[in-house]
């Protein structure tokens, strides 16, 4: 599908929008992506489960992840 979007439709990005957390599909996209952005709130609790997350994301696929703060 990646690759569909990117060489036959001549698409520079491709943006996969997950559900939160660790799912199924949220990981099938972050396999096929070259780079992860993690999207959170300012809140305390949330940013400790995103460090967390983030952590998860290079231990398992050692992929860049970014960070990008909502609210």
């Amino acid at each position: 599908l990646k690759d569909s979007f990117l060489n036959e439709m001549e698409f520079d990005y491709l943006i996969w929008d997950t559900s939160p957390g660790l799912q199924y599909s949220s990981i099938n996209a972050i396999v096929s992506a070259d780079v992860t952005l993690v999207v959170t709130t300012i809140d305390a609790s949330d940013i400790e489960g995103t460090q967390r997350m983030i952590h998860e994301l290079y231990d398992l696929f050692e992929k860049k992840t970014g960070v990008l703060m909502n609210k």
